[in-house]
């Protein structure tokens, strides 16, 4: 529940940050999806590098913390999130 939730509140501030850019009118959506379309990829190649590399670990030790890796790829899928 708790990721979850996390993820809906990336995707409201990547809303919020659409909706203020596209209400000043005078920035053309081409101008700056392009750099969003980048950021979404690199976002998603993230996960993907630390899954394939000596990188990985458990993402969570036995007490339920998260280890740095399991918190990059949090903030990479919110990351994501925001963008879509």
């Amino acid at each position: 529940g708790v990721i979850f939730a996390i993820f809906m509140l990336a995707s409201m501030v990547g809303s919020s940050i659409a909706g203020k850019l596209m209400g000043e009118g005078n920035v053309p959506v081409e101008s700056y999806m392009q750099y969003v379309f980048v950021a979404a990829a690199i976002s998603l190649f993230v996960p993907s590098i630390i899954s394939h590399t000596s990188l990985s670990e458990n993402a969570a030790d036995h007490q339920g913390h998260l280890s740095f890796t399991g918190q990059l790829e949090i903030f990479a899928f919110c990351v994501f999130e925001a963008c879509v």
